[in-house]
């Protein structure tokens, strides 16, 4: 059965900073039929969620009414929570942080946030500050396979179709945005609405000012799960060991390749995201570089979490070497290759990559 909704207040953290958001025009083109979201979200009709970032909010100087507040946080260049409530879907799996991707296109320099023009080529690929609606919904597919197959991963709970962007702090159609050459004729930009557990990822621990903060939140988040009040760092991080050694073991076996198991890619409750570069696992080389990148992440965040106060701008990496052979690490390093190896053992291994040379 699925699990009420329990709403919970969204405050503006600390690692936020607050962006204006206009309503454009737009149209539901997909809603998630495994879950009951607590969001206005009906297929062919428009959404108040429907926005798109205008201004930083310092910077504007119009009228305000009508539009929204919402939160950039640093790293996150083209998506922003919306809010946090608490629900399950149908399989009972729980998610808090919502967002939308496919926003706009926003930075942190020197002075602050700064919102840039949307489009222009990405070095990996699609455009800055928007997603193309035939890269939204074969995201949703992998998700979903993902999930099916017992990977910690977000859930899309719709896409919205956006026939509007603002430019320059200007609001145009889809016609003015390829006249303009903002975006190509086959280009249709979207807004994916997406659930996470928290959205934070790794990354955000190398800020000492954000690590307390972060790791509280995802360790209370983690106890609930487990039906616990709370949880120590200890039992926190051999958690997150298994769990992660367990997603990377699931998605080889199932015969996946993520390829950026990075800091950023990793969500402080275990979850797995940013899948658009997920493809057939073909070597075993491919293998390695998605097991060694996830342990390399794992490695990070165990030191974090015991040092909360080393700056990660002092050279952390020669810090991290001489501490790699404490005990506190080789356990995690232990707890997270006997985890992997008892999902997908070398014997399988050899098996897949023999099938699929």
């Amino acid at each position: 059965m699925e699990k009420s909704s329990e709403e919970e207040p969204f405050e503006i953290d600390r690692r936020g900073s607050l962006l204006l958001f206009a309503r454009v025009d737009n149209e539901v083109l997909f809603v998630n039929p495994e879950v009951h979201t607590p969001l206005q979200l009906k297929e062919g009709q428009p959404t108040p969620l429907g926005v798109f970032v205008e201004s930083a909010v310092g910077n504007y100087s119009g009228v305000t009414s009508g539009k929204h507040l919402m939160q950039y946080i640093e790293g996150h260049h083209r998506s922003s929570v919306i809010g946090r409530v608490l629900f399950a879907d149908k399989e009972g799996r729980v998610y808090r942080d919502i967002d939308l991707k496919g926003v706009g296109n926003m930075i942190h320099g020197g002075d602050g946030v700064m919102v840039l023009k949307p489009g222009g080529k990405h070095s990996l690929g699609g455009l800055y500050g928007l997603v193309d609606r035939d890269t939204a919904f074969p995201d949703y597919d992998i998700s979903e396979q993902f999930l099916q197959a017992g990977i910690r991963t977000y859930r899309i709970l719709g896409i919205i179709g956006l026939k509007e962007l603002v430019v320059d702090g200007r609001r145009m159609n889809l016609k003015e945005a390829v006249k303009e050459k903002v975006i190509d004729e086959d280009f249709h930009p979207v807004l994916e609405v997406r659930a996470f557990g928290t959205k934070a990822r790794i990354a955000e621990m190398e800020k000492v000012k954000y690590r307390a903060q972060v790791l509280e939140d995802a360790k209370s988040l983690v106890a609930k799960e487990l039906g616990k009040e709370n949880i120590s760092d200890q039992e926190y991080i051999e958690w997150f060991a298994r769990t992660l050694a367990e997603n990377v073991a699931l998605i080889h076996k199932n015969g996946w390749f993520h390829k950026y198991l990075n800091n950023h890619n990793i969500t402080l409750d275990g979850r797995v995201v940013d899948l658009d570069s997920v493809r057939s696992l073909d070597s075993e080389g491919e293998r390695t570089l998605d097991s060694t990148w996830a342990f390399t992440a794992l490695e990070f965040l165990a030191f974090c979490v015991q040092r909360k106060n080393i700056d990660y701008n002092l050279n952390i990496g020669s810090i991290l070497r001489k501490y790699r052979d404490s005990e506190y690490l080789l356990n995690i390093k232990r707890i997270y290759r006997e985890t992997y190896d008892q999902i997908f053992p070398m014997e399988e291994r050899g098996k897949y990559f023999k099938a699929v040379a």
